[in-house]
């Protein structure tokens, strides 16, 4: 599954609800897609002569604040169906609540 995500496809879904389920630390809660950008380091050339996808970073936001340490973690919504993906606490913004980001390559 993992491999046929693209950065179009996920960005589609820009503003969408998932459930994140850590899988070492913490309870599952809510997070809510707010990004889905392309690397600003890709080579677009080279990774279509290579036959890969481009890399891309997805951001979600908790709006209850809720802390988990980087992990891999479960996410489930639109589409992304039970995907395991490694996530990093980037701290809160202030205001949509904690910042978790993955990046995809």
């Amino acid at each position: 599954m993992l491999e046929n995500l693209t950065q179009a496809a996920l960005a589609a879904h820009v503003g969408a609800s998932y459930r994140l389920e850590p899988t070492v630390q913490g309870d599952p809660f809510g997070v809510v897609l707010s990004a889905a950008d392309a690397s600003p380091y890709a080579d677009a050339g080279a990774a279509r002569r290579a036959g890969r996808r481009l890399p891309f970073s997805l951001l979600f936001h908790a709006a209850g604040g809720e802390l988990v340490p980087q992990q891999i973690c479960r996410i489930s919504g639109p589409a992304l169906d039970a995907v395991e993906l490694f996530l990093v606490p980037l701290g809160p913004d202030g205001e949509r609540g904690m910042r978790y980001e993955a990046v995809i390559s």
